[in-house]
């Protein structure tokens, strides 16, 4: 709590810092996960969207077309951990098995 015109006793800043360890539980559909190719993102002032998909065969007219296996909606303040979590993750694959 915070009395007016006072600094909050923890910040944002604060609680990044204290290393906390979140259990997640899951349930046996996101357990088994999704394949997907490729992902397509957008995004809003507040929100990211990542829709990840497969690509199709090409079809007669040789279109491309993809199905979208899943779609997750992030807040716009976790896009810089997404990247650095991302970046850890890639050093880790060039490490481990090589330049990608």
């Amino acid at each position: 709590m915070t009395k007016k015109d006072d600094k909050p006793l923890i910040t944002a800043k604060d609680i990044e810092n204290l290393n906390v360890q979140i259990k997640l539980d899951m349930t046996p559909e996101v357990r088994q996960g999704q394949f997907a190719q490729d992902v397509f993102m957008g995004m809003t002032k507040d929100t990211l969207v990542m829709s990840f998909y497969n690509e199709e065969p090409l079809v007669a007219k040789k279109e491309k077309r993809g199905i979208v296996t899943a779609r997750v909606f992030m807040p716009a303040s976790k896009i810089k951990p997404l990247r650095d979590a991302l970046d850890r993750q890639v050093k880790f694959y060039e490490k481990k098995f090589g330049k990608l």
